[in-house]
């Protein structure tokens, strides 16, 4: 999709085909809901959101193993 997009663009722009302005304006919204952000904190806040998520795994794992081992425990006694 962004290809065809890109590609569509680029058409306009160098005059290949005509633009359409609902198209046009439509791009123009869809484009003003992305951020402006810079590289570096995009990739800050993505490894803090990846370093979050992995703790939740973490945890949920931990959860699972220390039920089994309760369990395990329960039907000995």
């Amino acid at each position: 999709m962004l290809e065809r997009v890109s590609h569509y663009v680029k058409q306009v722009v160098s005059g290949q085909k005509e633009g359409n302005n609902v198209i046009g304006r439509y791009l123009l919204d869809t484009m003003s809901f992305i951020p402006n952000i810079n590289a570096a904190d995009f990739e800050k806040m993505f490894n803090k959101h990846l370093q979050d998520l992995l703790v939740v795994v973490y945890l949920a794992n931990l959860t699972r193993s220390q039920l089994a081992i309760a369990e395990r425990l329960q039907n000995i006694v």
